[in-house]
């Protein structure tokens, strides 16, 4: 599970929290209709944290809804659902409980636009697809034999790397940049002991990566 997820985890239930003080502690009368309304309620904040745990599964964080960063709105729409949530309880209004139920499904459906506006596979496989690109192109440039072994080695490790995205990995992924090119340089000047050295670092920061995709995860 991702730590960000478990992040915001610990937000939604201190908004759980807060909802049932005020479901228990403030006057209410504890009719049947507090306890349908306690109830529709509850399902609603698990169905709210479900929309938000998509969000976190689909690497949708990078993007913006409205204009706020996805765990920017994600934490708005958790407290405007809790206040709205505490209204219900308080009241018994009908209007409360659909207003709490209006903002989760505005939420899934932002979850429908953001992944659209991410496009068919999102950010989650981009700099893996353009780096198989790019070192495919830099392994058909290869007129040695040897550099081309080394270039082609690297390719198939990039193309067989995690296409997990995380904002976590852009240090990792900024050294596979600029070795890239180093090795880029290498490879068009026939250096074979630099396509040698490159193509090792490019390995071992394409390993790194993929570790730390894991841990992520």
């Amino acid at each position: 599970m991702k730590k960000g997820f478990i992040n915001y985890s610990l937000f939604w239930l201190l908004a759980l929290g807060i909802f049932n003080v005020a479901a228990f502690l403030l006057p209410n009368e504890m009719n049947s209709s507090f306890w349908i309304g306690y109830g529709a309620v509850s399902f609603a904040f698990v169905l709210q944290l479900i929309s938000t745990a998509l969000f976190f599964k689909k690497d949708l964080l990078k993007q913006k809804i409205g204009g706020f960063p996805v765990p920017v709105y994600c934490i708005m729409s958790l407290v405007t659902f809790l206040l709205c949530s505490i209204v219900c309880v308080m009241t018994m209004h009908l209007i409360a409980l659909v207003v709490c139920y209006v903002i989760v499904a505005v939420q899934y459906l932002a979850n429908i636009f953001v992944s659209v506006s991410a496009g068919k596979n999102g950010a989650a496989i981009g700099f893996i697809a353009d780096l198989k690109k790019t070192t495919e192109a830099i392994a058909k440039k290869a007129e040695n034999a040897e550099i081309k072994a080394l270039a082609e080695e690297v390719s198939r490790s990039a193309a067989e790397a995690d296409p997990y995205s995380d904002i976590a990995l852009a240090g990792v992924e900024n050294k596979i940049l600029a070795e890239m090119e180093k090795l880029s340089s290498a490879v068009e000047s026939g250096d074979v002991e630099a396509v040698k050295a490159s193509a090792k670092q490019m390995l071992t920061f394409i390993k790194e990566r993929n570790v730390k995709c894991r841990m992520l995860k």
